[in-house]
């Protein structure tokens, strides 16, 4: 009985450290459940995040890239520089502590202890905080030219994604069209309607169409990278498809508008700076100021017939000026320093005639494409319509063969491929216009 007694006891205690184990699993799992699930969800969201793109406007995809890219960025972090670099402008030199100890008056041992501080004339600090106020304003306006850029870039490559889009559409059609028209074809030769001249007429077609299909997929994953580098975010986005052709622009008073350019205002900066530069030269011609006291102990028989101790202390002022006398250098300062203001009066001259030349080369650029297209609208579209209808009725009434409809789809097809390339390049005239406009 006692063995079987003990038998069952510790079958007891084995089928409760079976469960206690099973309990402890199970808190654990329970507790790494949360973590599995929130680990599941994160990459579930990457999963979809790198398959999934998203459409974004014109305007958003400038904001965002004006918000993120690395560029803009640096050339913000530079203003902020260029601003705290504002308070360096009046340095002072350190100030002078001397002590002397000894028989410095008489046979007696005494002490004295001075201070002592240079400065430069005040014109000179605030010659200098113009300097680099003026530095930190060229700052803002290089900032503004990067965002300009950004801005023409961004526009850029979101109409050229909308162009290879349309020329993608356009093959498409016709790569159905022959696919269909082949697929005749080949009907007509089993049945002995028609020669091979005709089906390999259509692989030919269809083949061509295809090589430029495959192409311009090319060109619009390159156009999607391209876009997303721009925009630098976490998300993929692409261009949301709206009418390719770029906004008709309003170009009144825009002889206005060409000096407020950030460009040209950057290059007047640089002016600025100069003579800034050239003040700053010319307050250090000044002389500079010497402030400094001392306190001294004069121990002995005074001139006044009293004698002093080491605890009579007497008070010593010091005021004086440092006189430039040897100012050859500085002065060659100063006049290279007019020099580069001529230079940079020069560069703005030069800049301001090569804007105006730009401004002039691509509005004419602009209005010569703007009536090509007007033209291919007004006309030539509604040709191809015409033709398009034409050519089908005839071919049901059999007035036409297959071959000349190949000539015929041809032709309608090049005059829309050539339509989208002359409003691709209305795009980009518009796009520079307004960047140089700065509209």
């Amino acid at each position: 009985m006692n063995s079987v007694l003990k038998y069952t006891i510790f079958a007891w205690l084995l089928r409760i450290e079976s469960v206690g184990r099973f309990y402890t699993s199970l808190k654990m799992r329970i507790a790494l459940l949360p973590k599995f699930r929130t680990h599941l969800i994160i990459f579930l969201i990457i999963s979809i995040d790198s398959a999934a793109q998203f459409p974004i406007s014109l305007n958003q995809a400038i904001d965002s890239a004006i918000k993120n890219n690395l560029t803009i960025q640096n050339e913000n972090l530079k203003s902020d520089y260029a601003k705290v670099l504002i308070k360096s402008a009046t340095v002072i030199p350190s100030t002078n502590i001397t002590s002397e100890m000894g028989q410095i008056n008489s046979a007696y041992f005494d002490t004295k202890v001075g201070i002592s501080q240079n400065l430069s004339f005040p014109t000179v600090y605030s010659k200098q905080k113009q300097l680099y106020t003026e530095e930190w304003k060229a700052t803002l306006w290089s900032a503004s030219l990067k965002k300009a850029e950004l801005k023409r870039m961004v526009s850029e490559t979101f109409y050229n994604y909308l162009f290879w889009k349309e020329k993608q559409t356009l093959l498409k059609n016709l790569d159905t069209i022959y696919s269909t028209l082949l697929e005749k074809a080949s009907l007509r030769l089993q049945k002995g309607e028609s020669n091979i001249l005709e089906k390999t007429t259509f692989e030919t077609q269809q083949s061509a169409i295809s090589m430029q299909l495959s192409l311009v997929q090319q060109e619009i994953k390159v156009l999607e990278n391209n876009f997303q580098l721009l925009l630098n975010t976490r998300f993929p986005y692409f261009p949301a498809k709206i009418c390719f052709k770029y906004p008709e622009l309003n170009f009144e008073n825009w002889q206005n508008a060409v000096p407020n350019h950030p460009s040209l205002l950057l290059v007047q900066q640089q002016v600025e700076i100069a003579k800034a530069t050239t003040h700053t030269e010319q307050a250090k011609l000044l002389p500079d100021l010497i402030l400094g006291y001392t306190n001294t102990s004069m121990k002995g028989l005074g001139a006044d017939d009293r004698l002093y101790g080491a605890s009579h202390r007497f008070h010593i002022a010091q005021i004086g000026v440092g006189i430039p006398l040897f100012a050859t250098s500085q002065k060659a300062r100063i006049k290279a320093s007019i020099i580069n203001e001529q230079i940079n009066q020069n560069n703005y001259q030069i800049e301001k005639a090569g804007l105006y030349a730009k401004i002039n080369s691509v509005f004419e650029q602009y209005q010569r494409q703007k009536n090509v297209v007007r033209l291919y609208e007004i006309q030539y579209l509604k040709n191809i319509k015409i033709i398009n209808k034409t050519a089908e009725k005839q071919l049901q009434n059999g007035e036409i063969n297959y071959l000349d409809l190949v000539m015929l789809i041809n032709q309608t097809s090049n005059i829309q491929s050539s339509y989208l390339n002359d409003v691709h390049l209305l795009n980009q005239s518009a796009i520079q216009l307004e960047y140089l406009l700065n509209l």
